[in-house]
């Protein structure tokens, strides 16, 4: 708090020293919104190796192609072998259009048909490495991966 009155006190100083017709806000060039949204996935890893997840990475876009925002995952996700277990899943969120994308997100079950998702993951097992990618597949197919949806 007292970092934050340190820097604020210059500027109230300086506000009493300009005049209010020198400052002209033109228009905004660009705005993005960024959040963390945190999701509980259940997932079953049958396999007898732990798995790491990580460097997901998803966009996603309109019928039109635009794209609407970008999905990525923020931390690693561990998958303990031979189990099923709740994994907590931030999921940070950057809408490119926050107008278009909070319009389209709001109603997300009607409009995920009109949305695709591309993207990437990388999967490790042991000293096994591999990467996947999703091209252009329709939202609601990619949501209706998980159960529930």
């Amino acid at each position: 708090m007292k970092k934050l009155i340190l820097l604020l006190f210059p500027l109230l100083m300086l506000a009493g020293c300009i005049n209010e017709d020198d400052l002209k806000f033109h228009r905004v060039e660009n705005l993005s919104v960024s959040t963390v949204v945190n999701a509980v996935i259940v997932v079953e890893n049958s396999s007898g190796r732990n798995i790491t997840v990580s460097d997901a990475m998803f966009r996603v876009f309109d019928r039109e192609n635009n794209e609407i925002g970008i999905l990525t995952v923020a931390d690693e996700l561990h998958l303990p072998k031979k189990s099923t277990t709740s994994l907590a899943v931030p999921i940070r969120i950057r809408l490119t259009n926050p107008l278009v994308g909070l319009g389209l997100l709001s109603n997300i079950e009607e409009n995920a048909r009109n949305m695709t998702v591309t993207g990437n993951f990388r999967v490790k097992a042991g000293m096994l490495k591999k990467n996947f990618k999703v091209n252009d597949m329709p939202l609601s197919e990619f949501l209706s991966i998980f159960e529930g949806y």
